[in-house]
């Protein structure tokens, strides 16, 4: 779904369903993960382009998979199917960078039951990702080698944290409508929790303004 319009999925050549789908922030390309894992790259409905992922794992774990960062590239996060983290380029379908599971496991052993991964920014920099795991509230923010996170804890929250960057600050809630707001700092140490609010239903979505100082919910 877009602002204007709602991709409905007969729309789409395709033989197979749609895992998940993201849509680029600028250019407006759609792509989507089918059920037999090839990532497919849309264009007016038709793919035009295809990467085979082949996770070791078959059956959906998550059910997010995309995520477009800031910069327009994409993060094709498969360590809830014990495959990589991809950073994919949107314009040839190729991964740029890929970073295996194995490894971070190494550092992060709770890392095997990540759900969802958000790429982070700080001003026009890579900062990291929030990941989001399946057997825990708390959200854990990694720098983008990996080699350091910080927990944020939320032991009151009842529901599966949505996490949102807009502008310096992250967002996180869920079904209990409580919002939690971080600054993020330029040292990975620095990030702390500014302010948090009960809203009377939990948001669909949220973004923010920086002069005036406004979140739009």
């Amino acid at each position: 779904i877009t602002i204007d319009n709602v991709l409905y999925s007969e729309t789409f050549d395709i033989d197979a369903p749609l895992l998940d789908v993201a849509i680029h922030p600028t250019s407006g390309q759609v792509i989507g993960i089918d059920s037999h894992w090839t990532l497919r790259l849309f264009e007016h409905g038709r793919t035009i382009l295809t990467y085979e992922l082949a996770p070791e794992v078959k059956v959906p774990k998550a059910s997010r998979f995309l995520n477009f960062d800031k910069f327009g590239f994409l993060w094709v996060n498969l360590f809830p199917q014990r495959g990589p983290l991809l950073l994919i380029d949107p314009l040839t379908l190729q991964p740029s960078l890929q970073i295996n599971l194995d490894n971070v496991a190494q550092l992060h052993r709770f890392i095997r039951t990540v759900v969802s991964l958000v790429p982070l920014y700080w001003k026009e920099q890579p900062f990291g990702f929030a990941g989001v795991f399946s057997e825990t509230t708390d959200v854990y923010i990694f720098s983008y080698d990996f080699q350091k996170s910080k927990k944020l804890s939320h032991p009151r929250m009842k529901g599966f944290p949505i996490v949102k960057q807009s502008n310096q600050r992250v967002y996180i809630w869920s079904s209990d409508a409580v919002v939690y707001v971080y600054e993020l700092k330029e040292y990975f140490e620095g990030i702390t929790r500014i302010a948090s609010f009960k809203l009377k239903s939990s948001p669909l979505d949220l973004c923010t303004t920086s002069d005036p100082d406004m979140i739009y919910i």
